[in-house]
């Protein structure tokens, strides 16, 4: 699919690479010939964001979608054979976070689409987490919001008017389908779910 996003282990001797189908990918570069010790399929969204905790000794990843997960390498060594590459990444005992949700909860209204995130910074002893995203100018983000939105109106309308007569159940569903593509914010479909409950 094409590397995402990479990020290195601090010896040197580990590359990590997500890529554009979700996919991560551990790399050994510390022989002549660079072997894949470890893959993992992440999500089926788009990995924008790799990086290694050295304090934590864990691997960070962010996808487009605004997940963020948290991964343990752990590396079996036997002589006798390979090492598997499935077992390589295991999710780390830390709750998935949803950066798009979290960013609606502060502000009231969704961030579409979710800014480019530049850095991760994690305390270990606080148990505190940031996200550095990219500076975006008042004037592009409005630009953006609007073309999100007159987007979302059209196809709000499309959905409304091809459901006409149709239960709730199936406008819920197509509903759901127009939010999770990132047209419709969270809160603006609630808000629809809602009004449709209303009306019966």
């Amino acid at each position: 699919m094409g590397a995402g996003a990479f990020g290195f282990h601090p010896t040197l001797e580990w590359v990590f690479i997500g890529d554009r189908g979700g996919t991560l990918l551990a790399w050994d570069v510390s022989t002549e010939r660079p072997n894949m010790i470890g893959i993992t399929q992440a999500g089926s969204q788009p990995i924008t964001s790799v990086s290694w905790l050295p304090t934590l000794k864990l691997l960070v990843t962010i996808s487009k979608d605004g997940g963020l997960q948290v991964w343990k390498t752990r590396v079996i060594i036997n002589n006798n054979r390979q090492p598997m590459e499935t077992h390589f990444f295991e999710r780390a005992a830390i709750e998935t976070m949803d950066i798009t949700k979290i960013l609606t909860l502060q502000g009231g209204e969704a961030v579409y689409p979710l800014p480019r995130i530049k850095n991760l910074a994690v305390h270990p002893k606080f148990n505190l987490a940031a996200v550095i995203f990219q500076d975006m100018s008042a004037t592009e983000a409005a630009k953006n919001k609007a073309a999100y939105t007159r987007e979302g109106r059209r196809q709000l309308f499309a959905v409304l008017q091809g459901a006409r007569g149709s239960t709730a159940a199936v406008l819920k569903e197509k509903l759901l389908a127009l939010g999770s593509s990132g047209i419709l914010a969270e809160h603006q479909l609630q808000a629809q779910l809602q009004e449709q409950h209303l009306k019966g």
